[in-house]
């Protein structure tokens, strides 16, 4: 998010960007998250009924892309690119969108700008190969005291599932970390996968 909420521009945060550096320099990969992280101002509303359930229940006003045009998709994209660009000195491969929810725009204004994947909740696309991974997400929300007890619950639920033989997503956001007793129910979760399974990153993971 290079601009996130249109307040916090990335350059003006340069320990930030120092520890994203160091992070990107032990392995991590560093994706686009977005522009602004909220819905613009004035902008289209999400079409039908099941968009508009999402726009709803999955995020507070924060599905930026949800309902772009692939004009305006494509000039967020690219700012923030730049933004990552100039600050980072690397040029990120991968986009995710805020809440998941993209318009069917972003898809083109993505291969236009030359990213290799993106992600919905359930799929990570393969822009280069032309393909999708069904690589379903567990994640989290701390953006409440009933939500986080909510996470808790969802985290115990979830665990018997990590025996499936298919490929998992753990998605986490800062906001998770405010909460003492959910970060002891996504550690031991944490956990738990990592006596099942293999971590992998998207270069793994797409080859």
């Amino acid at each position: 998010m290079p601009r996130y909420h249109g307040r916090f521009s990335l350059p003006d945060f340069p320990g930030f960007v120092s520890w994203l550096g160091e992070a990107r320099a032990q392995g991590a990969r560093i994706v686009l998250h977005g522009l602004t992280h909220l819905s613009p101002p004035g902008g289209a509303k999400p079409v039908g009924l099941v968009e508009r359930a999402k726009a709803r229940f999955l995020t507070a006003g924060e599905g930026e892309f949800q309902a772009l045009d692939r004009g305006r998709a494509e000039a967020a994209i690219r700012e923030g690119l730049e933004t990552i660009e100039s600050a980072l000195g690397v040029r990120p491969e991968g986009f995710v969108a805020p809440a998941w929810l993209e318009s069917e725009h972003v898809r083109g204004a993505l291969r236009s700008l030359g990213f290799s994947f993106h992600e919905d909740h359930l799929r990570v696309h393969d822009l280069v190969r032309d393909r999708s991974l069904l690589v379903p997400a567990i994640t989290f929300t701390g953006r409440s005291r009933a939500r986080a007890i909510l996470s808790i619950g969802w985290s115990l639920a979830v665990e018997p599932l990590l025996a499936a033989p298919i490929d998992i997503r753990l998605a986490l956001h800062p906001v998770d970390f405010e909460h003492d007793d959910l970060v002891v129910a996504i550690g031991r979760l944490v956990q738990s996968v990592a006596a099942r399974r293999e971590w992998v990153d998207y270069e793994d993971l797409l080859a």
